[in-house]
């Protein structure tokens, strides 16, 4: 279960007697209280925000951080690949992503903030981030692995936590081998590069890793999908050194080469300009009611022109009763009219989102609350508006619904939202698919 972490959370807590001064203490504490994600970013900011001034307190606080970023539910970063970012789920989900609140992104980010606390502690936890082995993609994958995070921690590992005496044992070279070693996917080569070329290490060493890294692009077997995604990334990352293993390895795969190609789009609801078969995308506002409600809501911000429309304009008593018969339509779109109750949470947030900016005054029961207020906020909701929830990891980021707390879980979510105009609530409530 989703709870299973919170007794070793409190484990972590407790065997921990130092205590922060106030109202630091208490954030610390509510960090038990939520995903351990969130209680790691919540932690790992707190460690950040300069406020703490005992050492060895925020020390601690990072080793805690990054203890509940392993249990975070989403192992590893993804992307999406270019064409697919327009109004797709993959699209969303690469912008929640880019939250960085999976396991991977977390703990490399606690090994960084600890170099500076306790550059040993900070080896040792780098060497507990376990690797896992991820399936091989398909030209059908919209969205790809994205382990930057991982090579930079490691190239900051290496650059800055290895005394003179290890350094002239070459400690650190060998180090750097051995994780060289281990790359095993296309997608880790461009990072992997740009690791090699700038670490710093001598002429003979910088050799070295250039034969060993050489090595790694003649062995590797890329799936056609990784293969598409990073060669442009290798090839800006190739020194003249690897040019020849890297031509070799431009030879293995011919990619997708059914992808849809990006282009630009004016119109929101457009998709890439050049279509393909590859790769496989659900399409958000395919649905005549789908389509319907886009337009509406963006009438309520635009002219026909395309210029925002004015505060003057947005105060008429028109415009006030298009947006109420607007969010009446709102509240009677179901799931059912929907491909599925994700795809139809996702997009009534999106309109949610779209109906916040162009209202003039936020809800007041609706607070602002993203990731790094959660455990500073004094604020309460009142009335319906306590139930206002969002776990939105299909994809639009915190801070883009203002009065909405968004907390990203899965990429099947669970979503609820609440406005009120004039004492009247409305709900959107999605359900995991």
């Amino acid at each position: 279960m989703r709870l299973a972490w919170l007794p070793i959370f409190a484990l972590l807590v407790a065997a921990e007697p130092r205590k922060l001064p106030e109202p630091y203490q208490s954030f610390a504490d509510l960090a038990g209280s939520v995903p351990p994600e969130f209680g790691a970013e919540a932690l790992l900011r707190l460690a950040e925000s300069g406020k703490i001034r005992d050492h060895d307190a925020r020390r601690d606080l990072v080793e805690q951080a990054f203890r509940l970023g392993g249990m975070a539910k989403l192992p590893v970063r993804m992307r999406g690949v270019a064409g697919t970012m327009v109004d797709t789920r993959s699209g969303f989900l690469s912008k929640s992503y880019d939250l960085k609140l999976d396991a991977l992104s977390l703990q490399t980010r606690a090994v960084r903030d600890m170099v500076p606390l306790d550059a040993t502690k900070a080896r040792a936890l780098f060497l507990e981030i376990r690797r896992q082995s991820r399936s091989p993609l398909t030209c059908d994958d919209a969205l790809v692995y994205d382990v930057a995070d991982y090579y930079q921690a490691l190239g900051v590992i290496v650059q800055s936590t290895f005394t003179p005496q290890e350094r002239k044992k070459e400690d650190d070279l060998k180090f750097l081998m051995d994780y060289l070693g281990q790359v095993s996917s296309a997608l880790e080569l461009a990072p992997a590069a740009r690791l090699v070329k700038g670490s710093g290490m001598s002429g003979n060493e910088q050799d070295v890793l250039a034969t060993r890294f050489s090595g790694l692009l003649e062995s590797i077997q890329p799936d056609d999908r990784s293969f598409a995604a990073s060669l442009e990334d290798i090839r800006r990352e190739i020194t003249p050194a690897m040019q020849a293993s890297f031509d070799k390895y431009k030879q293995k795969s011919e990619g997708c080469r059914d992808d849809s190609r990006p282009g630009i789009t004016l119109q929101l609801s457009q998709g890439p300009v050049q279509a393909g078969n590859t790769p496989s995308l659900t399409r958000y506002w395919e649905s005549g009611a789908a389509k319907q409600m886009l337009q509406d809501g963006l009438k309520l911000r635009f002219t026909n022109d395309g210029k925002m429309l004015s505060e003057a304009a947005r105060t008429s008593r028109e415009w006030q009763q298009q947006l109420l018969d607007y969010l009446n339509r709102l509240a009677d779109w179901t799931a059912g009219q929907e491909k599925s109750e994700a795809v139809s949470c996702t997009k009534a947030c999106w309109i949610s989102f779209l109906r916040d900016r162009s209202a003039t005054k936020p809800c007041r029961h609706s607070p602002t609350l993203s990731v790094h207020r959660i455990f500073s906020s004094k604020r309460r909701w009142s009335g319906s508006c306590k139930r206002s929830r969002c776990w939105i990891a299909s994809g639009i980021p915190m801070e883009s619904l203002p009065n909405c707390w968004m907390l990203i879980r899965t990429p099947e979510i669970r979503c609820w939202r609440c406005w009120s105009p004039k004492k009247r609530y409305l709900a959107h409530k999605c359900r995991p698919g």
